[in-house]
């Protein structure tokens, strides 16, 4: 079954349960389908046709999900653009991808060449069930959705996603989720975000929109719903935990703390089953392919920093320079395959093979997958920085600065300390009183001469909507260096 198809069952089954929560206000599955009806009814009349890319731009909220549907369910492409996006730059991703048309919940620039349509609301009075105003429907083959890359090394690179992969990867989302899950999303312009809400729809469950992001709110919102599901970056996490008292999780509806972007230290994972949930999950996934694994909260506890086994129509294989498979625990580059995954990016990076080539999708993670099959990423292939010919991953620096007591994160990277050439610097996050002198010993003492020489205090490290650090900001720090 396809999305619509999907979302149009979950309405037959439990008309009158609540589908989304925005604030205190709930919309049935009735209403939705209500307010889709006339979604659909009102984008048609503004000119929306099939295999038209439109640049969507909205908010947290239900219309941005009803939007959402609704132009998939007019055959519409939609190319996701983030509320946070500046002006330059989001209408360079509007060009790239040729989009014709934006959508937005508020007036934003206009792009030179593309219609600008606002939409600040749906009205409908909860009987409107017709959706067919054009006579076409979406099958598995048309276009839906331009899936974008993070963008951490600059403007972000697209897939697309027909309406059959995007089925699919709503049936890799599944790990254990109770029936009807109660989800908060994060930002709905990112992937993951997206696939967790609409798969919270089509299993009949509720999406839950906190009118904030501050602790307190989303806090408020999980107790009050009764969130089951939690998908959240692990540096986002770091600063909930901050807020949240030791003596147990304090969420116990929560069933599944699913973290997303970046592998979390074996201490912030013990934060986190003490303080939120003991229900933690791990997926290996990425925007060009989708989830390919997932921890268990049973494997995390026997083995932190596993990212469990390979799901089901995936495969993953870990091969050396030359291309050849390497042998259980061996380090080497990760190379994946999943079932209906695209072949290649669009426009004008369709040339780039770096990525997609011989069948494979390269993410460009080094990693190992161990006697037990289970899956170990250990970092970046393009990331390790060479400091006096000794090669050090970034992350298991960062790992080692991480265990001191008094840092709550850590960042490396190079600069160029003297005679001796590149040495690692660190950006450090405090969570409290910190000895600069105890941890550059401590460090020194596991790593030895590629210990950083130089640390900088910040407040927060350079990330992308997703959590992940975008190393390249790292140099932008400051000029305000500490020489143990």
């Amino acid at each position: 079954m396809l999305l619509i198809d999907r979302i149009l069952a979950a309405v037959d089954r439990t008309p009158e349960a609540t589908a989304i929560v925005h604030g205190d206000a709930p919309m049935s599955y009735r209403m939705l389908l209500a307010c889709l009806s006339n979604a659909v009814r009102d984008l048609h009349g503004a000119g929306v046709r099939p295999g038209q890319v439109v640049a969507l731009t909205m908010t947290q909220s239900p219309l941005h999900l009803v939007t959402f549907l609704a132009l998939a369910r007019l055959g519409a492409i939609v190319l996701p653009v983030s509320t946070v996006m500046g002006p330059a730059e989001r209408a360079a991703l509007v060009r790239k991808f040729g989009a014709t048309l934006a959508i937005a919940d508020r007036v934003v620039p206009p792009v030179e060449g593309c219609a600008s349509l606002v939409v600040q609301g749906v009205r409908a009075r909860g009987t409107e069930t017709r959706l067919d105003y054009s006579g076409f429907a979406p099958g598995p083959d048309d276009g839906l959705r331009i899936a974008l890359t993070s963008g951490t090394t600059g403007l972000p690179k697209g897939v697309m996603q027909t309406h059959g992969m995007f089925s699919v990867r709503l049936d890799r989302l599944f790990c254990g989720e109770p029936r009807e899950p109660r989800v908060i999303p994060p930002n709905l312009a990112i992937s993951i975000a997206l696939n967790l809400a609409l798969f919270a729809l089509c299993e009949g469950g509720t999406v839950v929109i906190p009118m904030g992001y501050a602790n307190e709110i989303f806090f408020d919102a999980i107790r009050r719903h009764g969130v089951t599901l939690v998908p959240i970056a692990p540096a986002h996490l770091a600063i909930m935990l901050q807020a949240l008292p030791g003596g147990g999780p304090a969420f116990p509806s929560v069933t599944q703390l699913r973290l997303l972007g970046a592998t979390p230290s074996a201490r912030l994972l013990d934060l986190a089953r003490e303080r939120f949930s003991t229900h933690v999950y791990l997926p290996y996934a990425m925007g060009e392919v989708g989830t390919v694994s997932m921890a268990t909260p049973e494997m995390l506890a026997r083995w932190p920093g596993t990212t469990g086994r390979v799901s089901p129509g995936a495969r993953l294989e870990v091969v050396d320079a030359g291309g050849r498979a390497v042998a259980a625990g061996v380090t080497g580059e990760i190379r994946v395959a999943v079932d209906g995954m695209p072949g290649g990016y669009l426009g004008a990076d369709a040339g780039d093979r770096t990525r997609f080539r011989d069948g494979w999708f390269h993410p460009g993670d080094r990693g190992h997958v161990s006697a037990e099959g289970l899956v170990f990423v250990e970092g970046r292939t393009d990331e390790i920085i060479n400091v006096g010919g000794r090669k050090v991953a970034p992350q298991f620096a960062e790992a080692v600065l991480e265990e001191f007591p008094g840092v709550a994160e850590a960042a490396v990277f190079a600069v160029e300390a003297g005679v001796e050439g590149p040495r690692l610097a660190a950006a450090v996050v405090a969570s409290g009183p910190l000895d600069l002198d105890a941890l550059h010993r401590h460090a020194f003492a596991r790593l030895e001469v590629v210990a950083p020489v130089r640390y900088f205090i910040v407040s927060e490290l350079p990330r992308n909507d997703l959590g992940k650090l975008v190393r390249e900001g790292l140099a932008k720090i400051g000029d305000r260096p500490r020489f143990p």
